[in-house]
């Protein structure tokens, strides 16, 4: 990779997938995009230094910016608000955009003023800029510019990143989910939301600037080869990884279905690394996982909604139901907790397996024209079993359209956090010549009853309030500190507090049935996997069974909630009676005080 700064999406881990922010998201797919399958064609071709090798021999210009061009074409016909449009401070920012990636443009525009200071290595320059109150004028005055760096950036920049920079710039001004999707990050995407891909079944991460294995999915190529958790891998096909970071590991490992790749693995207790040759195999992603709980209630987890997550859980309550005698389900747990969403249609499919009539979601586009909605069908549908869905704060998008749709309609009840409160819906347009992709956000959703949950989210009818009460050590310093909050959780990050957010002028959500207060620790998340979580620890989950197994059996989410009150106290009970032992072992009397008498009337 270039010494230039990637505006792409942040990756820390690795699942020979992505798992960044781009599915903080949902979204439609315009023409002639389409989802990529597993097996041949998933291995990323190398990222081209200039568009002229995707559209001929005609040689890259900067000064033609039609990949800007079409993004603001987009943006002039169908962004979701055009009173967000203001083409000047897009140009600010664009410009701004351009100073982070390439250090050697400086751009300083007078405030107020007309006149724009440029800066590109030892080139000094200024130029008339006055208001740009137009689109025509925005290409204008950013062409201008184009035509300056063209001239005098030095020959290391490659004139498509600066391009990129100049509309991720234009766009980071509108919302935080319309963005340019580079060449990369786009093909990353495809392969998150295909649901499966060609490859070893690794988790892989950097740690010391190694390319280590975090662990190996079971029953993946990689898993029956002997690969474990912590083997370093120091060559991939006799190339050595020391300099190689774990985005080129990625698309290296990936391959066509069928296809060998050798893995040279260094493990702690080996004389010398050892050659490991694995068959490339289809490797699901982000798999609908569960399991049936005591009392014949069952778990399903969906991590995100890739395009076959409907037919992966309609498959995997089949399966349920046979590991339940071949009898119905008592009731479900639908885990959408850390669920950043996915493709729209994959919400309505799944809602309307739990709905026979209703209205799932409706879409509103610019000037608040409504151009769909969608209602469930009876065909198909589930058991009228008793349902919770298990939300958090970090489930977001289709999760919410899904949890929105089965809470508004009277199917389940929801048991959690206040989710994220992203109601907008964004389309993908592909660019061919160099396979990058503009998500523009084009529409807003709202949940049954015309409630949107923008910038508010979906309001728990049983509100888990965690804290923590423990002592914890630093792992790199081996320093142990305690650590107390009842309010572990308030302060996370949801759509109301990025930049730039869609506001709605709503009332807030509606206020929890219940709340209960819970002890958590730290390390709960930090030790177990989503595809293996040892659900018998899970306090969360353990309560919503509580909740189905106390309520009718063909229970609405209302009669849920009714029979809830004993489980509630109950589980009050018991958690404040943790929280109380934890503060003992501080040293800390959490007790209950004395009340004081009322103050005696005059």
């Amino acid at each position: 990779m270039s010494r230039f700064s990637r505006s792409g999406l942040a990756r820390g881990v690795a699942v020979l997938s992505l798992a960044g922010p781009s599915s903080l998201l949902l979204y439609h797919l315009a023409s002639g995009v389409a989802a990529g399958g597993a097996g041949e064609g998933l291995v990323p071709p190398t990222l081209r230094e200039t568009l002229g090798a995707a559209v001929g021999s005609q040689p890259y210009s900067l000064t033609r910016l039609f990949l800007l061009k079409r993004a603001m074409d987009r943006v002039d016909e169908s962004y979701v608000d055009p009173s967000r449009v203001s083409w000047d401070d897009m140009y600010d920012a664009a410009l701004n955009q351009v100073e982070r990636r390439v250090p050697e443009a400086l751009f300083r525009r007078e405030p107020k003023g007309s006149v724009l200071h440029v800066t590109i290595g030892s080139f000094v320059t200024s130029v008339g800029v006055g208001e740009i109150k137009t689109k025509g004028q925005f290409m204008q005055e950013t062409a201008r510019v184009a035509a300056l760096l063209q001239t005098h950036l030095s020959d290391e920049v490659p004139f498509p990143e600066v391009e990129y920079a100049l509309i991720n710039g234009a766009l980071s001004t509108l919302d935080p989910h319309s963005i340019l999707l580079e060449p990369e990050d786009s093909r990353e995407m495809e392969v998150e939301n295909s649901g499966e891909f060609g490859g070893l079944g690794i988790t892989i991460v950097m740690r010391e600037g190694r390319l280590t294995v975090e662990y190996p999915l079971e029953e993946t190529p990689a898993w029956k080869a002997g690969v474990q958790p912590d083997d370093r891998i120091v060559r991939i096909n006799g190339e050595s990884t020391l300099n190689m970071d774990i985005n080129e590991a990625v698309s290296r490992l990936r391959g066509k279905v069928g296809d060998p790749v050798t893995v040279t693995i260094e493990r702690d207790g080996w004389k010398e690394p050892k050659d490991f040759v694995i068959i490339r195999d289809k490797i699901k992603m982000n798999p609908v996982i569960g399991e049936l709980l005591a009392g014949g209630v069952g778990y399903v987890r969906i991590n995100n909604f890739h395009a076959v997550v409907s037919a992966d859980l309609a498959t995997l309550l089949d399966q349920l139901r046979v590991k339940n005698n071949n009898q119905e389900l008592r009731g479900l747990v639908l885990d959408l907790r850390g669920n950043p969403g996915g493709y729209l249609h994959q919400a309505i499919e799944v809602s309307d397996m739990f709905l026979s009539s209703g209205t799932i979601v409706s879409t509103v586009e610019r000037f608040n024209r409504r151009v769909d909605s969608k209602s469930a069908t009876s065909a198909g549908t589930e058991a009228n079993y008793p349902m919770v869905v298990l939300v958090n704060t970090n489930s977001a998008s289709a999760s919410e359209i899904v949890a929105g749709a089965l809470r508004n309609n009277g199917r389940a009840a929801v048991v959690g956090e206040r989710t994220f409160g992203k109601g907008s819906v964004q389309n993908l347009y592909p660019n061919n010549e160099d396979d990058s992709q503009l998500k523009l956000t084009v529409a807003r959703y709202l949940t049954p009853g015309d409630q949107s949950i923008q910038s508010v989210g979906v309001p728990p009818d049983v509100l888990l309030e965690q804290s923590i009460v423990e002592t914890h050590t630093d792992k790199e310093t081996n320093k142990t500190d305690p650590v107390v909050t009842l309010f572990w959780r308030e302060r996370l990050t949801r759509e109301a507090d990025l930049d730039h957010h869609l506001g709605d002028a709503l009332p807030p959500a509606d206020a929890p049935v219940y709340a209960v207060r819970t002890l958590n620790h730290l390390d709960v998340e930090e030790n177990t996997r989503r595809d293996r979580r040892d659900l018998s620890k899970d306090n969360e989950v353990q309560l919503c069974r509580e909740l189905i197994l106390a309520a009718p059996p063909k229970a609405n989410r209302a009669e849920l909630l009714a029979a809830a009150g004993k489980v509630v106290t109950t589980t009050q009970r018991a958690q404040s009676d943790e929280i109380k032992a934890a503060f003992q072992s501080f040293g800390i009397d959490w007790t209950a005080g004395i009340s004081p008498p009322s103050p005696s009337s005059p």
